[in-house]
């Protein structure tokens, strides 16, 4: 696979290796590129589905896709964490956090009557579930 510059510092991306995925990721602004289904998988590998998103007409952005010369990414809602999608290949690039964020606002429901984790916001929420503390067990 080809190296790919960050949509938004330019600086190259590096493989990452996620939840059984290999990712791009910046070093520098700490941004994360998913190609077409790869955020699906890796949700999924954190026990989150992965919705579609809000209705609304998505807005461009000054990011440019990794992938696809000449397109410029949109912005998208997926329970109220705004992701930065290509609407040509479906790539979807992140920032530090949002996918932590939206894991959090995913799984939300299912934690609303742990007293514990009541005042989280979703970024920690998906921190908490991220660091293997919130697993759900099957009675």
């Amino acid at each position: 696979m080809d190296r790919i510059s960050c949509p938004k510092c330019s600086h190259p991306m590096d493989p990452w290796k996620s939840r059984g995925l290999t990712l791009d990721h910046c070093f520098s602004c700490k941004g994360l590129w998913f190609d077409e289904g790869e955020l699906r998988q890796h949700l999924a590998n954190s026990h989150a589905g992965l919705p579609e998103p809000d209705p609304g007409s998505p807005r461009e952005t000054r990011f440019p896709c990794p992938r696809c010369s000449g397109v410029r990414l949109e912005q998208v809602h997926v329970c109220s964490v705004t992701l930065d999608l290509c609407p040509k290949c479906r790539g979807i690039f992140l920032d530090l956090g949002e996918v932590n964020e939206l894991i959090g606002a995913i799984v939300r429901r299912e934690y609303t009557a742990d007293p514990s984790v009541a005042g989280f916001d979703n970024l920690a929420l998906g921190l908490y579930i991220g660091a293997g503390l919130g697993r759900k067990t099957e009675s």
